[in-house]
Formats: C-alpha cells, sequence, structure tokens
C-alpha cells in the first residue's frame, strides 16, 4: 500500500515533502485518510462523501477523543455536520464545558481555569477552494491520532471543526474538475479553466456565503451561525484559497470600529506570529497586512469577531487545481496547499493553548462591555417604524437570526432621537408599529455594526486613499492613480436597507414591550374588501389572489371612503365580481401573508368624485420567467432566484436563453426577469413580446441597451455605498412606499442621466443635496456624478414596459427596501 501511495504521489507530481504528519507518533488504530480514500491528500480532489467516510472512520477509532454534531441540511439535501475534537476527558464532558462558557459569556466572568478555550476550524466555504477541504481530513487525523507536540495543547482546547461548510459547491467543483482533471499545470490547460455553469465558489442558490452575514439568508449561514454563537468560540479560523502567496492576520485597514481593535490587533499578532513561525520552519513565504480588510461585517472572520471570537481568514496559494505553475516556473500543488492550511491550524491550536487564561480573559472582557453596552457610546439604542408590522418583522428577524434581540411596541413615551433621513434631532412617537433594539446585549457589536449609519474608517485609512486619488494627473490613464484599499462594500446600513424611518438615540428608558394588534371588524352587507398597500406581503397577496382566480384591482388614486381612507395601491376585491368561496380565499390569504383587510358597505365616495367603482386597474394572474441561462453560463440570477423561491414564495418559471426565439413561450409570461448576462435585449423576438404588452425586468445591463442615454461626469469607483435617491409618486412602481426618499446601492465610476422623455421612477436629484447616506464616496466627486443620474428607468414600448434597474434588487439578498420596485415591475405593471 504504501508503494502504491509513493507512486501515485510521484505520477501525479504530489509533493511528498509538503508534510502533514505533524503531530506523531500515532495511534495505529486510527486509519489515516489516505487509507480509507485509497489515495494520498493531493492525488485527486475529495468528494462530499469520501471525506465524510474518511472522518468517520476516525470518530469510530478515536477513543472518545471526537465527537460528530450535525446541525443542519443544504438545499441539495447534504448534512451539514462539525467535529468536537479534544482529549478523551474533555469530550466526556463537553456538555458541561458548553454550559461553562454560556454562562461566563452571560456573566462577563471568564470561566473556571479548566474549562478549556474553544477554537474553531472552518473549511472549505468555497466549494472551489478544495485545499482547506482535504487539509481538514488531516487536521482531524492529527489531533484525534496524534501524541506528538500539538497533543497537550488538546488539555486547553477543544477544536470545532467543520470540515466542509458548502457541501453543494464543493461538490459541483469536485465533481466536474474530476471527470477531465489529469494533473497538467502547463499554463493555459484546460483544467486550469472552470466551467462558467459549475462554479463551484458558491451554493445553491450561487451565493458567496463569505459576504452573507449581513443578509443571513442562506440556509448554511442560518444554520452555522446558530452553532457557532450557541458555542461562543474565542478564536475563529476560516480558511480559503487561492492567492499567489499565503496570507494570515494581522489584517491591513480598514477594520470595523465595532470588533475592538486594540483586541483584534493583539491577538491576530500573537496567531500571526505563531503562524509565521511554523512557516519559517518550512520556508515557506507568507504576507501579512495587505489585501484582506477587515471592515464589511458580513464576512465570517468579521462576524465572528464581532461575536465575540478572534476571527481569522487564512489563504493559501495551492489548490484550486492538482498543480499549477507559478510565474517564476515553480510548481505548488493541492497537497502543499492543504499541508499550509493545516500548519497554520496546528499553530493557532497551540498558541490558543499557551494563552489560554489570557485568551478567555480578554474573550470575557468584550463581553461584559457588549451585555453593558458600554463599547456603543451614546448609540445605545434603535427606532424603526413602518405603516407595516411586517416590514418591522422582517428586520427583527434577520436581526435575530445573528443573535440580537429586539422588541416591537405601539406606545411609550415620546423620546429624542436624530433620524437617519434628516440627521437631525427630533421628538420619536413610539405610537404605531415600532421596532427597538438596544444595544446593551450580549451581541450589541453586531448590532451596532448592522444599524449604524456608518462605521468610522481610521483617519490614516481615510488620509491614505484620498492621496491614492490624486497620485495621477487628471485624465491620466495609464500608469493611472494607484488603487485604492477597499476589498469589498462599504455600505449597509439596515435601517436603509430596508427604507425604514429611523432613529438612534442614547435615550434608553423603559419601554412597553408589549404591541396591540389592529381588530378587524366583521360586517353582513359587503360591498367589497379593500387592504391597503404598505408593505410587500400586500402586493404578493393580491398576486396570490389573482392567480388562485379571484378578480381584485388596485387604486389609482387616493380615495376617501366611509370605512377610512385608502393610499392609491390599496387593493380591491368586489364582492359581485367573484364566486362565493372569495371570502374563503381571502382569509386563507390573510393568514398566510399576514395581511389585514377591512369591509365596504358602500362605494360612495365621502370626498372627491370617484369611489372604487373608478379609477382602479385589474392585477392580471401573474406568469413570470426568470433567464436562468445557457448551456455554458448562468445569468446572474441567484439573487433573484433565491428571492422568488424564500421570501416572496411566487411561482415562477426558470428559462433557458433559446426560450427566447420562441414567440409562443414568451407570450405565455406576463413578465420575465434577465439578469445581469441574460443579453435579452439584443433579441428583437423580445423586444417584439414587450410591444405586445409584455414587461421585460432587466438588472445590471448597460442603460444605451434599453434607450438613448447621455452618462454624467465620471468618479473614482465608489465601492458599494448607499445613497439617496427620489422616488417619483406618479408611477406604478412607487406605489406601497410611504414617503418619495428611497435608498439605493451604488458602485462604479459613470451613471447615465435621467431623460427629459421622462421614464426615471429612482434618480438623484438634480441639485447639490448631499445623496451619500452610508459608506464610502469621494465627496463632491460622486455627489457631481450622481447628479439628476438614474436608478430605475421605466421605458414604455408598444403595450409593455422594460424596466431597467442599475443595480440588482436582490443582490445578496440585501436590500428588502427595493423589493416593492421589482414586485411592482411583475405584478401591477402589466397590462398597464
Amino acid at each position: 500500500m504504501i508503494a502504491v501511495f509513493a507512486c501515485s504521489m510521484a505520477l501525479l507530481g504530489v509533493q511528498a515533502d509538503a508534510k502533514m504528519d505533524l503531530n506523531g507518533p500515532f495511534d495505529k488504530s486510527v486509519p489515516a485518510p489516505e487509507l480509507t480514500l485509497g489515495y494520498p491528500i493531493g492525488a485527486r480532489i475529495t468528494t462530499y462523501r469520501d471525506q465524510e467516510r474518511a472522518m468517520e472512520a476516525m470518530l469510530r477509532t478515536s477513543g472518545g477523543r471526537a465527537k460528530r454534531i450535525d446541525y443542519g441540511m443544504t438545499n441539495e439535501r447534504r448534512p451539514l455536520r462539525v467535529y468536537a475534537i479534544s482529549t478523551a476527558k474533555n469530550i466526556a464532558r463537553l456538555d458541561a464545558i458548553h454550559l461553562a462558557i454560556e454562562q461566563a459569556a452571560k456573566s462577563g466572568k471568564a470561566p473556571a481555569k479548566d474549562i478549556p478555550a474553544i477554537v474553531w476550524v472552518n473549511e472549505t466555504i468555497h466549494g472551489n477552494e478544495p485545499a482547506s477541504f482535504e487539509s481538514g481530513m488531516m487536521l482531524m487525523y492529527n489531533l484525534v491520532a496524534g501524541h506528538g507536540e500539538y497533543a497537550k495543547a488538546l488539555d486547553n482546547v477543544v477544536v470545532i471543526l467543520n470540515p466542509c461548510y458548502n457541501p453543494d459547491g464543493h461538490e459541483r467543483y469536485a465533481v466536474t474538475y474530476n471527470s477531465y482533471s489529469h494533473g497538467d499545470y502547463a499554463p493555459g490547460s484546460f483544467e486550469t479553466f472552470e466551467a462558467p455553469l459549475f462554479w463551484g465558489r458558491t451554493n445553491h442558490y450561487r451565493f458567496d456565503m463569505n459576504r452573507d452575514r449581513v443578509a443571513f439568508s442562506q440556509t448554511e449561514t442560518r444554520a452555522e451561525v446558530a452553532l457557532m454563537q450557541s458555542w461562543r468560540p474565542q478564536v475563529y479560523l476560516d480558511q480559503h484559497g487561492q492567492v499567489d502567496n499565503y496570507f494570515f492576520p494581522p489584517n491591513p485597514m480598514s477594520i470595523n470600529t465595532n470588533v475592538d481593535r486594540n483586541r483584534l490587533n493583539k491577538w491576530t499578532d500573537i496567531f500571526g506570529r505563531a503562524c509565521a513561525k511554523a512557516f519559517d520552519k518550512t520556508g515557506w513565504s507568507y504576507f501579512v497586512k495587505d489585501e484582506f480588510d477587515f471592515y464589511y461585517p458580513g464576512y465570517l472572520d468579521s462576524h465572528s469577531t464581532l461575536s465575540g471570537a478572534v476571527g481569522m481568514t487564512h489563504e493559501t496559494d495551492g489548490g484550486k487545481e492538482l498543480r499549477k505553475t507559478r510565474d517564476d516556473g515553480s510548481i505548488v500543488t493541492l497537497r502543499e496547499g492543504a499541508a499550509k492550511h493545516m500548519t497554520t491550524a496546528l499553530a493557532c491550536i497551540s498558541a490558543a493553548s499557551q494563552r489560554h487564561d489570557e485568551l478567555l480573559s480578554d474573550w470575557a472582557d468584550f463581553k461584559r462591555k457588549s451585555e453593558s453596552g458600554a463599547y456603543a457610546g451614546d448609540f445605545k439604542r434603535v427606532i424603526l417604524k413602518s405603516r407595516s408590522v411586517g416590514e418591522l418583522t422582517r428586520l427583527q428577524d434577520q436581526l435575530k437570526r445573528t443573535g440580537v434581540d429586539s422588541y416591537l411596541v405601539d406606545s411609550g413615551p415620546t423620546l429624542k432621537g436624530t433620524s437617519y433621513w434628516s440627521g437631525k434631532e427630533e421628538d420619536v412617537s413610539l405610537s404605531g408599529p415600532t421596532l427597538v433594539v438596544d444595544m446593551a446585549q450580549e451581541y450589541g457589536a453586531i448590532a451596532k455594526a448592522l444599524l449604524e449609519k456608518t462605521s468610522d474608517f481610521e483617519k490614516e485609512f481615510t488620509d491614505s486613499q484620498m492621496k491614492k486619488k490624486d497620485t495621477a494627473p487628471e485624465g491620466e490613464n495609464y500608469p493611472g492613480p494607484e488603487g485604492t484599499e477597499f476589498y469589498d462594500m462599504t455600505g449597509w446600513a439596515l435601517p436603509y436597507a430596508h427604507d425604514l424611518k429611523a432613529w438612534w438615540t442614547s435615550d434608553t428608558r423603559e419601554i412597553p414591550k408589549v404591541r396591540v394588534g389592529t381588530p378587524v371588524t366583521a360586517a353582513t352587507d359587503i360591498v367589497a374588501w379593500v387592504f391597503p398597500y404598505h408593505g410587500q406581503e400586500d402586493v404578493l397577496a393580491a398576486a396570490d389572489l389573482a392567480a388562485d382566480g379571484v378578480k381584485i384591482s388596485f387604486m389609482r388614486s387616493d380615495m376617501k371612503l366611509a370605512s377610512g381612507n385608502f393610499e392609491k395601491g390599496s387593493f380591491v376585491v368586489f364582492k359581485i365580481r367573484n364566486g362565493a368561496d372569495v371570502e374563503t380565499k381571502l382569509n386563507r390569504e390573510a393568514a398566510k401573508r399576514q395581511i389585514e383587510y377591512t369591509y365596504l358597505t358602500t362605494s360612495y365616495p365621502e370626498e372627491g368624485r370617484e369611489g372604487p367603482g373608478n379609477r382602479l386597474s385589474a392585477v392580471q394572474p401573474p406568469k413570470i420567467g426568470l433567464i436562468f441561462g445557457n448551456g455554458i453560463q448562468m445569468t446572474g440570477c441567484s439573487g433573484v432566484w433565491y428571492t422568488l423561491d424564500n421570501v416572496f414564495n411566487l411561482p415562477y418559471v426558470s428559462l433557458g436563453g433559446n426560450a427566447l426565439n420562441s414567440n409562443s413561450i414568451l407570450n405565455s409570461y406576463t413578465a420575465i426577469i434577465a439578469p445581469r448576462g441574460s443579453n435579452a435585449l439584443s433579441n428583437t423576438k423580445v423586444k417584439d413580446w414587450v410591444r405586445e404588452g409584455g414587461v421585460l425586468i432587466v438588472f445590471e445591463e448597460p442603460a444605451s441597451s434599453v434607450a438613448t442615454f447621455t452618462n454624467g461626469p465620471e468618479t473614482r469607483d465608489v465601492p458599494g455605498s448607499m445613497f439617496r435617491a427620489q422616488l417619483d409618486p406618479r408611477s406604478l412602481l412607487s406605489y406601497g412606499y410611504d414617503g418619495n426618499e428611497i435608498a439605493v446601492p451604488i458602485s462604479g465610476s459613470s451613471f447615465p442621466k435621467a431623460r427629459k422623455e421622462g421614464g426615471a421612477v429612482v434618480k438623484f436629484a438634480d441639485d447639490d443635496s448631499k445623496k451619500l447616506l452610508t459608506g464610502w464616496s469621494w465627496g463632491d466627486e460622486t455627489e457631481k456624478a450622481l447628479k439628476g443620474t438614474v436608478w430605475l428607468h421605466d421605458e414604455s414600448m408598444g403595450r409593455g414596459h422594460i424596466v431597467w434597474f442599475e443595480g440588482d434588487p436582490c443582490d445578496r439578498a440585501m436590500w428588502p427596501g427595493l423589493h416593492k420596485l421589482l414586485l411592482n415591475s411583475m405584478i401591477l405593471l402589466p397590462g398597464n
């Protein structure tokens, strides 16, 4: 067997000197992964079930040194699991350790000295980064079977190893790659190209889950966060690839201020030096304090640090293919990449053990400051209001998924608060649906990071970015200015993302945590049922009812009737136009979507000329298509695909590109969504379908493909920030919104001007009012570039419409406040 492995390694170019047995001597009763797999680590990309076989074989023979914990299931029905690994004594008292850590977090006092620290090691959040997937098996083997220098570390540490965060993405990549790989490392070889249709980085819904800890939208994210926050680790390692040289922290700026920068810098220096010492022994190269910032709270490392751990990203320089040629001609292998990850994991476990008492003390201090709210300064409470309880409970659910508590009220004292929208201090009434979030709680640091208007950048970082902008003369294209150091988006504040009225305050007076519901009054002489359009559930209910055969319309103007005042967009169901079972259908929908309707006993208007019998438009039964892509690659459909399935729960059909060439197929739909990369606007049959009454909804395609636009002046690239825009109240697409301002995400450098012919539904004011709400901008340069430009355009074409979104309203599932714009396009616009 040993000879066979040696031959395999030689044939495939697997580096024998990439040692993966660092904790010997080993217990011979525990099978090394390669014995179970039948090949050495690095000879091929291991599939999920083969990894499971190898790890279960080690678990069965571990002598009580490991325990499997299942915590969920992926969308494609693969189990999610972690392995707790330590000494047999610690595993036997694992429940007691778990409880002691929980009690310490709540008290803000370090647990007893015999309670081990929790070190969490996460592998393969990106499925096409298999070095960490492979290293997870060898890490478990070294910890479970080894009796060398690292064995003693487990007296003071419980390791929780997640060997595969993203099974669906990994399996997609592994099966595809293994089907044509033969270890060819020549530059340009076929196996160095990943088939776009089977891109493995993402999960089932093609979400990058290392950006999902703001929305907490994906099944894997929700399950892992719940488990991680239950165990409250002190150290959290997230292992990745592929870079040209190995990275481990310390991190560069900017670092989110809510993590306690001093704490993070102290401990990443400690762990970084431990990793460096291990690498220096082998001669492996590495880099620190560059590229991978810590500002966006949606990464695994930043989110786990906001939860209390010392979170770290490790990036290896081997692992996407079996072998890869570097720029200097040297070869790096999958095995070497896996060995490096295992080495840094062991180094961090050892360092955590050596500084056990100090690590737990600093962790408890962070927890104490969170629980007391001391870290938050005057930002002690956020108050959010909406006409729709559903809009508030949506945010409440999002916060709860990361441990943040909030409560609904509809009465209480009037407080002084600073408005998110005006920036002014105002009296805040708690009457009507109100959500309150206090920062003084265990996960208050997360609450503040997600809710505050903008997290402060370090002055040194800010100054550095502005200097980089000016390193080239104006107009120079080559070599041009130095690149900036933004790794991801900079604006995500949830009050804006949810389009809610909001205030922050230092007033923490107690508020009664009781909300009184709105009673529904029964009536006998019913002419019609009416429900207002305040939240997205209202328009979704209208779509459901129309699809169920109910004749339902929406008001095109405000109306004052005997039963109350109704804004345009309110939905009306006339009794006489529907069957005897209409009330049963209404009640079923009210329970499903949590809508509240009222009765009309007369259509006579209290004011004005028109009652609900006039100025109405029918809601057509929606028939929605979503262009997924073709046989080569998918469109940028991930966000809207997920949203249709899991947020809207709205039926649709996934369309291939060839479907757009068929008139009979096109005529089956009232609306078709064309995400980035669909090329629908270049198809003449699609445009003919629009002219006949279809609605084409386009994301992130050039505005010039819709109509003739001119662009405003350019700005330096905006790294994902949110800006104040104006909503045209005359447009059907604005129905359901409370007010004419809306926050929209912006990235890029050049934006189309609103056309004088009209059609701009969401645009930026053509004046000098400040548009930046949250995140980074280039000051006046960005403000001028956005002035008078359009973000959402409705182009009338024949009897139909092309609706153009500058950005994707469902991107990362982060922008619920934009959902009604999309829903109105799909549900209200067809036929109107």
